[in-house]
């Protein structure tokens, strides 16, 4: 890892990670692009299971980073649906009592709007189980939830064209979901000027049905798409457009939701054709499996996730990262260390304008098992840029600071203790640029104490969230 620091990197690597802000426990939720910004948005959560988001934005490719709002939303029935556009995060959440509302944050003054309840057929509860979406298709903004009641639940896809000041609805009143939950859930998405659903209509879930609208939802077409899975039950998961690209990911299991595989199908055209199934990871399922995205740049698409293993104890829930170049026809990872995956948990990302490369938002813990229900552990949120690597920003040591570190070193085998510490704490004051040779020299030397003295003096140099990487 030092050398991931202080070196000049091959053509596709992790940059080192950029430290956005320390928090207690928090869900980064999604991170788009657009008009020459960054905005990520966080969901911090309390003991009392009450949501505040966050949102911090970048200007300069997600090097630096400024938090823009930060608002309490109180006690929800689930995350909302989030939309960040124009200046504005709008949210289709579900209050208590499982009514429905829509409200706005301005990120030019980081207000957050009262929240204006949608009240129209079908809304007077709204199912908790199935978190809402939120979208734009064509100027307007399309949510979908679902009415509460026993499975199978009504499927509704509410439409506004005023921003949010009013909604109508725009589902077939025959849709209903059996997909809600436990990993679980329905899509909508905008690709090719067409409107797209994806949901679980039959109890066995053993298909995935698409819908399509050319007429923003007055009329609806359903669609032969063919999802297959390695096993017979069938789920849809994430969805990602760009233009007439559509990729949707979706998983299928057996007997058992403890064994699990994520499938992906791509078009290029809007859906009308789709490449073969791709098969992404294997994983168990369960609620938190839906915390995951798709981002979609031409032919390039990249899943974030997390994927769960069962018989862990612990509960960490590392990430899982899959990425295509080529529609979908082939599935790439990129490297993640065990002590990436072991302490950089949930995330979320998106591809760049161009699709080589991509930025990642992280939650770093000290203690990964059961995270997320540690309320009062310490998370540092982090991005990472996978891609092309830029070239170190730390010059290299000249001569005379080479021979300055090593005479410190040698002094580190020195019987007066106050000589040594006075060597270590010049060590860790001269900082980032002293760690190949110091990394050199511990590999060299026999002395374990020396050894362990340089292992100490390295820890206390690298900033907290490399956590040993």
């Amino acid at each position: 890892m030092v050398s991931l620091l202080l070196s000049l990197l091959a053509a596709q690597d992790w940059s080192r990670p950029v430290e956005i802000d320390r928090v207690k426990l928090c869900l980064p939720w999604s991170l788009t692009e657009g008009k020459g910004a960054f905005h990520l948005t966080v969901f911090g959560v309390d003991k009392e299971r009450s949501l505040t988001l966050v949102c911090h934005r970048s200007t300069d490719t997600g090097r630096t980073w400024t938090r823009v709002a930060s608002v309490a939303l109180g006690k929800l029935d689930g995350p909302p649906g989030v939309l960040v556009r124009d200046g504005r995060i709008r949210l289709l959440l579900i209050q208590e009592k499982r009514q429905l509302a829509f409200r706005s944050v301005d990120l030019s003054s980081g207000n957050l709007s009262d929240a204006r309840p949608i009240a129209i057929e079908g809304t007077a509860k709204i199912e908790d189980d199935l978190w809402p979406t939120l979208i734009e298709h064509q100027g307007a903004l399309f949510g979908l939830c679902a009415e509460s009641g026993g499975r199978p639940n009504r499927l509704l896809l509410l439409k506004s064209s005023d921003d949010g000041k009013s909604w109508s609805l725009v589902s077939d009143p025959d849709w209903k979901t059996h997909s809600r939950h436990d990993g679980m859930r329905p899509l909508v998405a905008s690709a090719g000027g067409q409107l797209h659903l994806f949901f679980n209509e039959t109890e066995s879930l053993d298909s995935i049905s698409h819908y399509a609208s050319a007429d923003d939802g007055k009329s609806w077409a359903k669609r032969d798409t063919t999802f297959t899975g390695r096993d017979p039950k069938l789920f849809p998961l994430a969805a990602g457009t760009d233009d007439t690209a559509l990729s949707v990911v979706y998983g299928s299991y057996g007997s058992s939701k403890r064994d699990a595989a994520i499938h992906s199908l791509v078009s290029a055209d809007g859906g009308k054709s789709w490449t073969r199934r791709g098969d992404l990871f294997e994983t168990a399922i369960d609620d938190p499996t839906i915390f995951c995205n798709l981002s979609v740049a031409g032919n390039h698409a990249a899943f974030f996730g997390i994927r769960m293993v069962p018989g862990d104890k612990d509960h960490s829930l590392p990430p899982v990262i899959r990425w295509t170049e080529d529609s979908g026809k082939t599935w790439n990872h990129p490297d993640l260390s065990a002590n990436l995956r072991r302490f950089n948990l949930s995330p979320v990302g998106t591809l760049s304008r161009d699709g080589k490369g991509f930025l990642v938002a992280f939650v770093n813990v000290e203690n990964p098992a059961g995270w997320l229900n540690r309320w009062d552990q310490e998370a540092i949120l982090l991005i990472r840029r996978w891609g092309a690597v830029e070239a170190a920003v730390v010059s290299p040591l000249t001569e005379e600071e080479t021979a300055q570190l090593r005479s410190w070193i040698s002094q580190l085998e020195d019987d007066d203790i106050q000589l040594r510490e006075q060597a270590t704490e010049q060590l860790v004051r001269f900082g980032e640029r002293a760690l190949p040779l110091l990394a050199t020299i511990q590999s060299e030397t026999s002395d374990p104490e020396v050894k362990s003295r340089l292992e100490e003096i390295r820890k206390r140099i690298l900033p907290v969230w490399w956590r040993g990487e």
